[in-house]
């Protein structure tokens, strides 16, 4: 499954991408009435999120191009996004 690798690979590097601009201050990628402007931690916080989000479609990419099997690429990207959305609810915690 070559396209389903190409796709989520490129799709999670880029939103990978956005994670690090966010990190690092970029805040015109969020939805303004979100958050107080030049609120550092929040950026940080939502930059660590996106990234950790963004490592499911990577991984699933990843596993579809070694093992070229769809059916485990969406079954790891299905675990993988759970994975990550409960490792964004507790970076949000803390």
């Amino acid at each position: 499954m070559k396209p389903y690798a190409i796709i989520m690979l490129i799709f999670g590097l880029l939103i990978f991408l956005a994670g690090i601009s966010i990190y690092k201050g970029n805040d015109a990628l969020l939805a303004r009435g979100y958050y107080k402007k030049g609120t550092k931690a929040y950026l940080k916080f939502v930059g660590k999120t996106t990234m950790v989000v963004s490592l499911a479609p990577i991984l699933s990419g990843l596993i579809s191009l070694i093992i070229d099997s769809f059916i485990i690429a969406i079954i790891v990207l299905i675990i993988a996004t759970i994975i990550g959305f409960y490792l964004s609810i507790k970076i949000f915690n803390k």
